[in-house]
């Protein structure tokens, strides 16, 4: 055995799997063990010693998996699959310790059954009775039912933990939750809570005082009242032995009822006869519930223990019946008896019950449901009135279109209100009277502003907006609210301390310090490979963070003391090499996984609260200074509260592995947290605001243009950018926030009255690079094709004299990382990125989208991608001005938005043109953007019409975003047809057309739409690939067309539009009207036609046809030839009003959702709110309403889905543009089933269950006493005699079935002799074995065409004669191609096949290769026979193939479309049952050749190589 001496010390992954394995396999040994004991019956004791043994075995596995989980990285894929599967594997194990904990609760039970059984037994007989046991009683936490429970426990259960634990459920089951393993506490803790008088007491008098007023006729009242009083004096017994103390409220009652206690239970008998009799009665009525629907006659209560059995022997809250059934049948059940829904009985409703209780079943956050309803009707998605069905729904006027609200009895402070319901309300409205009437106090609800929730949706129309983009939903707007409720600030040290949204307690966290302490030795040995300079990096930021106040050491003390929850977060570096400052950043990881636990979900993670940063991006560019600020750890200015600080633990110890890590706590808010990210984000808007009075502009420069860390501006001088940014650093200073440096547009000094001013020539600014002493935006090539080590390319950029560095092998994935390196959000270089964006969709085009990501793509792509590449650094000399306006820029600007459409692209772009002299005026561009046009090729129009949609968004975003005031705007095309599609209503047009141009209405006005020459208008360069130099500074596209330096009056645009043209996509209405006289013709009556007859709807209405014809002309003569499209028509349409005849006759009512309505020919059709549809469609279709019972369904069925043979969507699809089934999709699925073609198409296989193992396989025998062979090769090897030649051999295998030992051989010929001479020398090696098993005939090992062809030619009958002397019996498999009958010997050719390839190859060089390697039959009973008892596959069992199918046999040599059909005429049943091979008949006749007879051929094949097409069951239906 190998042993652990080898490891070494660093290796502790593999000692801690092997010791987890080693607990597995004793708790399996030891379950075993219990299970086998069981079977034999032995005595009580010794399996209750066998079950501690397993449960300690569980507790040892449950450490080791703990131990292991702990090694282990949940960050990385191998490791997160090997956690998952251990923790399924932790399941099973659970599951299977409590399933045997149950058998031994069984064998106690039994036992203890056994002992009181009494001394004379009645001798039994197999003829007697078998009586199903008791149930096991119930509690669920109603205190009146505990007496009963208790009695019942201790008189039919025993005093087990696990036995009481099954018997309790939903508040009783969380009483006992912590001491579930200690029965005398168990019950200690139920006597405290349920068993006490005086609560029992309560209970009752709480019943009693809930009783209602009676009024006159309220049967219902006095009913509840009779069973109420009837439970007080049921109780008062009990409450007499074992309470004597009442409450004062009830005193004078005891005493009362102690002297007439005769006397009064003669009463109320005689008032329980008289509810039996009123609620048998005439006067019980109800509406809806517990009257007949069809004669409104009154129905008898069923007062059965289970209304659904009729039978008293169990509860209807424990009838497991029921519970199976669905929610809505359930619902139904209840609704149709009358009952109750707090209760399930019979006879009352849910308001006037008295056991009526929130339902306490568990949600997945352990919350109870906390709902009005049974826990057996927890769940279930139902309409409002559902669980209250005291509200009548008022609405007896089928007629009407309108729907009136449900009406119901409200009391109130004495009185009672009538309230209309509406179940999409989420407010209670009254009117004023009714409230100073009743005395109630409310809010006045303001009309046409809707109402303000509390937290406020984002949504909301109160005139209140949040923060951030405002689109919040509730439960992101509630997150919002715990997150400021968290920050708090301290005036002292002008810091904000957060403590963190937790939507989980944080005592459930469990301690993963193991778990660090592994992940620490992975960073510090990662550390060590990157290198001396980025490891002592890691190490200086540490100290640094100590320095600065953001992380603390612990000492031994404060590691011991402290007793709340603990948790290490893993850290790890990122490297940053383009940074000097930080080449290295530390990164806590809150996203780990330790034992199913992520810290991160237990934390809200909040909205986005950020800025729109193209908002931020665009006011950036409206004034002459821009001013850029970056505040300095942003993060770690906001302190954690001390409780977060120790879920935020790490471990260091300076790279020093020899001593035990030093324990470390963040104490300010940490990157990477869920949570950070709002918190940081919220926490400065809420400084802003707090000196927004002091400091306006700064505050105001916070709250709209920041970002992140980033706040940018632009300011119209250097005074102004002064001031605010000093203003902005005193309000920043006020909340703990610095700033670690400003960018400021030209050349400023280095500190500049205590501001500290960069000067570096280039700078980021969101992601866009800015040249601040050109004040110019530009762009940088980061071409890279060298390789990644940790995500981190190896070489430096290429530069553009390396342009010809770039990989002779270009692929998909390295094309597109370029393509993503250059950001544009602004979309100044749209027209030459759209080049990439074409390239990259040409790859779709030329390969149908079926490259792989990292194929090398062709030469000519390739160069096609070298030239764009060049064109990226041509993009690097192109500048683009930050500031859009003028320095002698006077009045208010004007905003023009340019739009085209070609056929590869749309887009649009704006610029502003100022005034900056007398007639003279200057534009610069603003934004830009495109879309390339979608595969499915759309008409230029439309694509012009979507350029418009983009210039209409571009408009709305700069007007409502950017501070300046302009004087007009002025929307420019290029297409006639888009103009005035625009000056039109939507409503005429078609769908696509119509959306788009209400959208374009609704953010512009018709009048802002000018038209222009094509050559003019610079969006064309949106459309179109462009070359960088098209885009330098003075171009077109930078500054505009030449006409917008003109005044407006002289730009070459207008606004021709002619009401009467002819537009693409506009739909018309076409009236007509036919008058026909009615047919005063006889209709025969169809129902005496045989529909089964037919075996397709055409020709049926054919036959209908003719009939027709005959009923009208009167005579048979020539109706076969009258038949017409007409005709059928007529026909189908009789029909269709016969089958509707059948439909029910409230029809107009059950199907009111489908919008029923009778049009002029009297047909029922569906669809009426699509009526306005109808009228446009080309062919006006109705969708017509039938039956689906009728058997006309399943021709019309077969009839759409034999047109193409497709899915059930989609025939169900087409069946539906002409009529409207109910229920139809299950019928779909029958013909789909039972077609031949489509069984034909799929070809699915039939199988069958895996067989069971032979007794070869199984019983304990001698190695290779049974035995299999098999054939694999061919192999080169050396002439015996002519040692210089070469020759082909064959490898033999021989495999022991038992113990799985091999013997591999070579055979030296083609011929039978070398082959039973290598079987000779196998049996004087290894002996002759008992039987010997292999492949039928030319199946012998199917590796390979020549190998086939050489085992074919052999003399099959010398081989198996060989060994007869000696009692070996020789047996090949049943069915022919099929491996798998001979697996044992498969899997092991493959096996040795590899290990031949990767130690020799395909030559050796040696006369003979004999070698075995038998194992121990222990270690086979050890490690082997256990993997026998898993199917590896085949787990389902199928349907027998039975004589007489017939099939499509599957042939692996041939093409699939070639398979032959052929007929069962012999199934081999095998010894459990099943049949897996079988007997065939076919017909041998050569493709394209015509059949003139030939004889029946028959062949043996498995089950698994055959598709049944046509069943024997159906041939004999049809």
């Amino acid at each position: 055995m190998p042993t652990n001496n080898g490891d070494t010390p660093g290796d502790g992954k593999k000692v801690l799997k092997k010791k987890r394995s080693n607990a597995k396999g004793k708790f399996h040994r030891i379950l075993n063990r219990f299970n086998k004991s069981h079977h034999n019956n032995e005595s009580k004791e010794s399996l209750e010693l066998i079950i501690k043994d397993l449960e300690d075995a569980y507790s040892e596995m449950e450490g080791g998996h703990a131990s292991y989980l702990e090694v282990l990285d949940s960050d990385d894929e191998t490791d997160k699959d090997i956690i998952e599967h251990s923790n399924t594997d932790m399941d099973h194990l659970y599951k299977e310790l409590c399933e045997a904990r149950s058998m031994m609760g069984k064998v106690v039970e039994a036992a203890k059954v056994k002992d009181t059984k009494p001394i004379e037994e009645v001798k039994c007989t197999n003829d007697n009775m078998r009586v199903k046991k008791l149930d096991a009683p119930g509690f669920s936490g109603n205190i009146r039912d505990y007496p009963s429970f208790k009695q019942d426990y201790n008189l039919l259960m025993k005093d087990d933990p696990f036995t009481l634990k099954q018997c309790l459920t939903g508040e009783a089951l969380l009483t006992v939750k912590g001491v579930d393993n200690d029965f005398t506490e168990m019950m200690k803790r139920l006597d405290i809570k349920y068993g006490k008088p005086e609560k029992l007491a309560d209970a009752v008098l709480s019943e009693i005082k809930g009783l209602k007023p009676m009024f006159d006729g309220d049967d219902m009242s006095f009913i509840t009242t009779v069973d109420v009083v009837e439970r007080f004096l049921l109780v008062e017994h009990y409450l007499n032995q074992r309470f004597t103390t009442w409450t004062r409220f009830i005193e004078s009652l005891q005493a009362q009822v102690k002297q007439n206690q005769e006397t009064l239970k003669q009463v109320v008998d005689g008032l329980a006869q008289v509810a039996e009799v009123m609620s048998h009665g005439n006067k019980y009525k109800q509406n809806g519930d517990g009257m007949n629907s069809k004669n409104n006659m009154p129905m008898r209560i069923n007062r059965r223990n289970c209304w659904y059995h009729e039978t008293d022997n169990h509860d209807i809250g424990k009838c497991t019946a029921f519970s199976r059934l669905d929610g809505q049948t359930k619902i139904d059940l209840i609704r149709k008896q009358g009952g109750c829904f707090s209760c399930l009985k019979i006879g009352h409703l849910s308001r006037y019950c008295s056991n009526r209780k929130p339902c306490d079943v568990l949600d997945e956050n352990q919350q109870m449901c906390g709902r009005m309803h049974h826990q057996a009707l927890h769940g279930i998605q139902v309409n409002g009135s559902t669980f209250h069905n005291c509200i009548s729904i008022v609405n007896g006027d089928k007629g009407r279109e309108d729907v009136l609200l449900m009406i119901s009895k409200v009391p109130s402070n004495g009185h009672y209100l009538t309230a209309l319901w509406n179940p999409g309300a989420n407010i209670s409205l009254i009117t004023h009277d009714s409230a100073r009437r009743l005395n109630l106090k409310g809010s006045n609800i303001v009309r046409d502003k809707g109402t303000q929730c509390n937290p406020k949706c984002g949504n909301c129309k109160c005139g209140k907006c949040p923060i951030g983009n405002g689109n919040y939903t509730i439960a992101e707007e509630r997150e919002l609210n715990m997150i400021r409720k968290g920050l708090h600030y301290d005036k002292d040290e002008k810091r904000w301390t957060v403590t963190y949204p937790w939507i989980r307690e944080s005592a459930e966290l469990p301690n993963n310090i193991g778990a660090a302490n592994h992940r620490l030795e992975s960073t510090e040995k990662r550390l060590q490979r990157t290198g001396t300079i980025y490891a002592n990096a890691y190490n200086d930021q540490i100290r640094d963070m100590v320095n600065r106040n953001v992380a603390k050491k612990l000492s031994d003390c404060e590691v011991r003391n402290y007793e709340g929850p603990i948790h290490y977060l893993p850290h790890h570096e990122v490297l940053k090499p383009d940074s000097k400052s930080t080449p290295i950043m530390i990164l806590f990881n809150s996203s780990s996984t330790y034992m199913g636990h992520v810290i991160n979900d237990n934390w809200a993670k909040g909205p986005n609260v950020l800025n729109d940063m193209l908002v931020v991006l665009l006011r950036f560019r409206q004034n002459r200074i821009g001013i850029a600020g970056d505040i300095s750890k942003m993060y770690n200015a906001i302190k954690l509260s001390v409780s977060d600080q120790h879920t935020h633990r790490f471990l260091w110890r300076d790279l020093d592995a020899s001593r035990k890590p030093d324990h470390y706590v963040l104490k300010t808010v940490t990157f990477g947290d869920r949570p950070s990210g709002t918190i940081a984000t919220v926490a400065l808007g809420m400084t802003a605001e707090m000196s927004k009075d002091i400091y306006p502009e700064a505050a105001e420069m916070i709250l709209r243009n920041s970002y992140v860390d980033d706040i940018i501006n632009s300011v119209d001088n250097n005074d102004q950018a002064r001031k605010v940014m000093e203003d902005t650093e005193k309000l920043l200073a006020k909340g703990g926030f610095t700033i670690k440096h400003w960018i400021v547009t030209g050349k400023q000094s280095d500190q500049c009255n205590g501001l500290h001013i960069s000067n570096e020539p280039k700078e980021k600014i969101l992601g866009m690079i800015w040249q601040p002493r050109d004040d110019m935006f530009t762009f940088q090539a980061k071409i890279k094709f060298s390789s990644k080590r940790r995500g981190i390319h190896i070489d430096k950029d290429l530069q553009q004299t390396q342009i010809d560095d770039i990989p002779l092998i270009l692929t998909r994935r390295m094309v597109l990382s370029q393509v993503a390196s250059i950001y544009d959000p602004l979309g100044l270089a749209s027209p030459f990125v759209l080049t990439a964006k074409l390239l990259l969709r040409l790859f779709c085009k030329t390969d149908g989208g079926n490259g792989g990501w990292d194929e090398p793509i062709a030469d000519a792509m390739r160069q096609k991608w070298i030239e764009f590449f060049k064109g990226v650094f041509q993009l690097e000399s192109i500048q683009f001005p930050r500031c859009i306006k003028p320095e002698a820029a006077y009045k208010n600007p004007v905003l023009v938005v340019f739009s085209d459409g070609s056929s590869v692209a749309y887009g649009a772009c704006a610029y502003i043109r100022w005034q900056i002299g007398p007639e003279t005026y200057e534009a610069n561009l603003i934004i830009a953007k495109n879309r390339i046009a979608p595969t499915k090729q759309l008409s230029i129009p439309r694509l012009e019409l979507c350029g418009a949609v983009i210039a209409s968004r571009i408009r709305e975003k700069i007007v409502k975003e950017m501070d300046f005031n302009f004087i007009r705007i002025i929307h420019v095309v290029d297409s006639t047809i888009v103009r005035a599609q625009i000056q039109r209503e939507s409503y005429g047009f078609g769908t696509f057309v119509a959306t788009r141009i209400a959208e374009i209405q609704s953010k512009t006005e018709p009048s802002d739409w000018w038209w222009v020459q094509g050559e003019q208008n610079p969006a064309d360069l949106t459309t179109r690939a462009t070359d960088p130099t098209a885009l330098v500074m003075e171009s077109v596209w930078q500054k505009g067309p030449d006409f917008l330096r003109l005044p407006i009056e002289q730009w070459p645009i207008r606004q021709d539009y002619s009401e009467s043209s002819q537009l693409p996509d506009a739909v018309g209405i076409t009236m007509s009207f036919e008058h026909e006289e009615k047919s005063r013709d006889i209709v025969p009556d169809l129902s005496d036609i045989d529909l089964n007859r037919f075996s397709n709807v055409s020709k049926m209405l054919r036959v209908t046809s003719i009939i027709l014809d005959i009923a009208k002309k009167r005579s048979f003569k020539g109706a076969a030839n009258r038949i017409s499209a007409g005709n059928i028509q007529i026909a189908e349409m009789i029909w269709i009003k016969h089958i509707q005849k059948s439909l029910p006759k409230d029809s107009l009512v059950r199907f009111r959702r489908l919008g029923v309505q009778t049009n002029s020919d009297g047909i029922i059709t569906v669809g009426q709110r699509m009526q306005e549809w109808m009228k446009r469609t080309w062919n006006q279709t109705e969708f017509i309403l039938l039956p689906n019972s009728h058997p006309f369904i399943k021709l019309i069925v077969a009839s759409f889905h034999s047109e193409y043979h497709s899915g059930v969507d989609t025939t169900l699809a087409k069946l539906r543009s002409r009529y409207w089934i109910p229920g139809v999709r299950r019928i779909i699925k029958l013909v789909k089933k039972r077609c031949i073609i489509c069984r034909k198409r799929e070809k699915k296989i039939v199988g069958q269950q895996m067989g069971m193992l032979p007794i070869e396989r199984l019983q304990p025998a001698p190695a290779f006493y049974y035995c299999a062979v098999d054939l694999f090769g061919p192999f080169i090897i050396l002439d015996t005699v002519k040692k210089r030649t070469h020759g082909k051999a064959y490898g033999v295998l021989f495999n022991c079935l038992t113990t799985r030992a091999v013997y591999v051989d070579l055979a030296e010929g083609y011929d039978t002799s070398s082959f039973i001479m290598t079987l000779r020398r196998f049996v004087t090696v290894r002996g002759y074995p008992r039987k010997m098993i292999s492949d039928s005939g030319s199946q012998l090992v199917a590796a390979g065409k020549e190998l086939q062809q050489v085992v074919h030619k052999w003399d099959w009958e010398p081989i198996k004669s060989f060994g007869e002397c000696k009692s070996m019996d020789w047996v090949t498999t049943k069915s022919a191609d099929a491996p798998w009958e001979n697996g044992v010997s498969e899997s092991l050719v493959k096996s040795v096949k590899k290990s031949f390839e990767v130690a020799i190859g395909t030559s050796i060089e040696v006369e003979i290769y004999s070698t075995s390697s038998p194992k121990l039959l222990e270690k086979r009973t050890r490690y082997y026979f256990p993997t026998l008892i898993i199917r590896q596959k085949w787990h389902t069992k199928q349907r027998n193939i039975k004589v007489g199918d017939l099939v499509i046999v599957q042939d692996s040599s041939i093409v699939r479309g070639r398979w032959k059909m052929a007929q069962v005429v012999e199934a081999n049943t095998g010894r459990d049952g099943f049949v897996r091979d079988v007997i065939l008949r076919y017909k041998n006749v050569s493709q394209g050749v015509s059949y003139n007879g030939c004889e029946d051929q028959t062949i043996r094949r498995s089950v698994h190589r055959l598709v049944v097409i046509l069943p024997v069951e159906e041939q004999l239906q049809d």
